[in-house]
């Protein structure tokens, strides 16, 4: 398997940009993969060949697939819609109230009009905003 390339030619970076317009969930993933002239069968060829190939570098002392992945996934994410403006007192109460949830945070989220991927989007802008506290938020 290791010898073998990804199905239909799907690096990584395209399985990582295809991935997020999926967990955009603003779509359905029939339009996605038609979009990308996929078929599910296809795509879950794909998904499984970058899932092993995620799982086999996982053994390595220093893995390079699934961080690549998580860093071309996250460009890709971010790409497809800005980050939604909230102050650091609506971010925290934002984080507070999900925490606080019995059911988890689709509740709370949509309450607010967002979505796991807005939700994503905002963890990755807290996270680098709060790792440069001197240069504001």
């Amino acid at each position: 398997m290791q010898n073998e390339g990804p199905p239909r030619g799907i690096n990584l970076f395209t399985f990582a940009r295809i991935s997020a317009a999926a967990a955009e969930g603003d779509r359905p993933l029939a339009e996605i993969l038609v979009n990308e002239s996929l078929t599910d069968a296809q795509w879950t060829d794909v998904t499984l060949f970058w899932a092993r190939r995620m799982g086999e570098d996982a053994r390595n002392p220093e893995p390079r697939v699934a961080p690549a992945f998580s860093d071309a996934f996250a460009k890709a994410q971010d790409a497809l819609k800005p980050v939604v403006e909230l102050s650091p007192e609506a971010w925290e109460a934002l984080v507070l109230a999900i925490d606080d949830a019995p059911d988890g945070p689709a509740r709370v989220l949509a309450e607010r009009g967002l979505a796991m991927a807005d939700f994503s989007r905002l963890t990755r802008h807290w996270a680098r905003a709060l790792a440069r506290p001197s240069e504001g938020v």
